[in-house]
């Protein structure tokens, strides 16, 4: 971590050569390190880098030799060997701060936090499969290392690992090994070599048939050594991945998972993804699931874990851990660990024993948009945007019913299947109006001798229904439920009278909040035709 006036230093540094792109800006730390370390000149540098570090000269001579020698002799006076080579460990977070550039380094509390889960018989034989610029596997091997392995397909991203590693190293680089390539292509040729510590962020985003996260996942085992450990960063949505169910059975089953952590979901400044970290291993009989999703500081650039967050994490006795038999998680098929770390509830229904549970309607955007119409009519459509605070706050006129619609009865309970935000509404129907939904809602009937609607919807927007409704949902930025997820929510019991009593108190209030926002929409009415008139007279 840069202190502020490493901070004003390096800006400096970076301000003698405003014009030019972040990677030559490393070219150049790079080589005025050299230059001064070795007393010679840029020409001389790139020479006997041509010869010794291919990698690194390619980089090195997108530049004329002139133009490292230009303000050199400045760079010589103000900064020392120690200024420069800090400079290239933590260039990424000079740019970040500067917003010069974008490059996504691993958070360092991170490594911090694996440094602290990872065996001193795992740290000979290092690699990471995805290495960017090289900042997670230099300070995994920071407290010995017997090789290090860094797999990296973008060349310049190679290259300054291989410049960093070369001023930190400078007489053990026959021990290093950088491959420009990706982890696919590199177990081809390369499919016994094996490794005792292992870390890498799966390649989000990529899901062609032979890199999705789960192979990837795949291959990076086959690189692990029986004793070995593997760090992998991946998205939560792994578990959902149906193309590859039988490949996360078969982890669950050999026992090939160790622990599973949860992270923040802001925890990488680069996406809102939630994401998890895998530990994998041979042998395991149960997973340790830890959910440290709230466990975080807010930093500038996105959460990070503090030093006392570490700490808890890894205590046995912390409250956010649970031991789970491998046979338990491949039932369940879950991976996610609060899942396994909701409340309890003593006593409790299914949902689909109480009510029924339906998808709404699959309507094509051509055909609604025939339909449309600003007019009042006997036809309405409901959309998950349109719930609010309970009730049903936006519909869309229809001038007609589509196709095999989903109609909707008085007391529905409607919940979205798809998005970025949970709604929960209760449907109250008028009299010659027909509702229908779309794809974004589910529909919850509630069978009366069993289940009130209201204590229903009291329950679901409760802090309790809440973290239940959240093991329903997949994880992504994108949240979606399905029908099947969402009958197996437990409701706790009462008995139909107590949930009577409750659902009239709940109904009172859902009229007062309504009644609420009609006078506060008619005061925003009155107010806006009065700014009017106003500037009318």
């Amino acid at each position: 971590m840069l202190t502020k006036e490493q901070e004003r230093r390096y800006f400096e540094y970076c301000n003698l050569y405003r014009e030019e792109e972040q990677f030559d800006i490393y070219a150049f730390a790079y080589t005025h390190y050299q230059m001064t370390s070795q007393n010679l000149t840029a020409q001389q540098i790139l020479e006997e880098t041509k010869k010794n570090e291919p990698l690194i000269y390619r980089l090195l001579s997108e530049l004329e030799p002139e133009s490292y020698e230009k303000n050199y002799d400045k760079v010589k006076e103000q900064y020392s060997l120690s200024d420069l080579q800090s400079f290239l460990i933590e260039g990424e977070e000079i740019f970040q701060t500067n917003r010069r550039a974008i490059y996504h380094k691993t958070p360092d509390n991170l490594i911090k936090l694996i440094q602290h889960l990872v065996s001193d018989s795992s740290r000979r034989d290092i690699a990471d499969f995805t290495s960017g610029r090289g900042n997670s596997i230099l300070r995994l091997g920071n407290k010995g290392f017997e090789s290090l392995t860094l797999v990296e397909r973008e060349e310049k991203n190679a290259a300054i690992s291989a410049m960093k590693l070369k001023v930190i190293y400078p007489d053990r680089m026959n021990d290093i090994e950088i491959q420009v390539n990706d982890l696919n292509n590199y177990s081809e040729v390369y499919g016994e070599k094996k490794f005792d510590l292992i870390f890498s962020h799966c390649p989000w985003g990529d899901r062609t048939s032979n890199q999705s996260e789960w192979r990837f996942i795949e291959l990076a085992m086959n690189h692990l050594k029986e004793t070995g450990q593997a760090f992998l960063c991946v998205p939560c949505g792994i578990e959902h991945r149906k193309a590859f169910e039988e490949l996360k059975e078969r982890f669950i089953e050999k026992g090939f998972i160790h622990r599973v952590i949860q992270l923040p979901e802001r925890y990488y400044s680069y996406t809102a993804i939630p994401s998890l970290l895998l530990e994998l291993s041979f042998g395991n009989q149960s997973i340790d699931f830890i959910d440290a999703s709230q466990m975080h500081i807010e930093g500038r650039n996105g959460y990070y874990f503090s030093d006392q967050d570490i700490q808890t994490i890894i205590d046995p006795e912390f409250s956010k851990h649970k031991e789970v038999p491998c046979q338990e998680v491949l039932e369940t098929g879950r991976l996610l660990p609060s899942y396994y770390l909701l409340t309890p509830i003593e006593d409790a229904r299914p949902l689909g024993e109480l009510a029924d549970v339906l998808r709404g309607s699959d309507l094509k955007k051509k055909d609604l948009e025939d339909l449309k119409t600003d007019e009042l009519t006997s036809f309405q459509l409901i959309r998950s945007s349109g719930l609010n605070n309970g009730l049903v706050a936006e519909v869309t006129s229809l001038t007609d019913l589509p196709e095999s619609p989903v109609l909707l009865e008085d007391k529905d309970v409607l919940i979205t299947r798809v998005s970025s935000s949970l709604g929960i509404a209760i449907y109250q129907a008028e009299e010659g109006v027909q509702s229908i939904v779309d794809q974004s809602l589910l529909v919850i009937r509630a069978r009366q001798q069993s289940l009130n609607p209201y204590y229903l919807i009291a329950y679901l927007q409760s802090e309790l229904g809440q973290e239940q409704l959240q093991a329903v949902y997949s994880s992504g930025a994108i949240k979606q439920a399905s029908v099947k997820s969402l009958r197996e929510l437990p409701v706790p019991k009462a008995t139909i009278q107590e949930q009577e009593h409750w659902g009239r108190l709940i109904e009172r209030k859902l009229e007062q909040i309504s009644q609420k926002i009609l006078e506060l929409e008619l005061a925003l009415e009155d107010y806006c035709e009065e700014s009017n008139r106003l500037f009318k007279e």
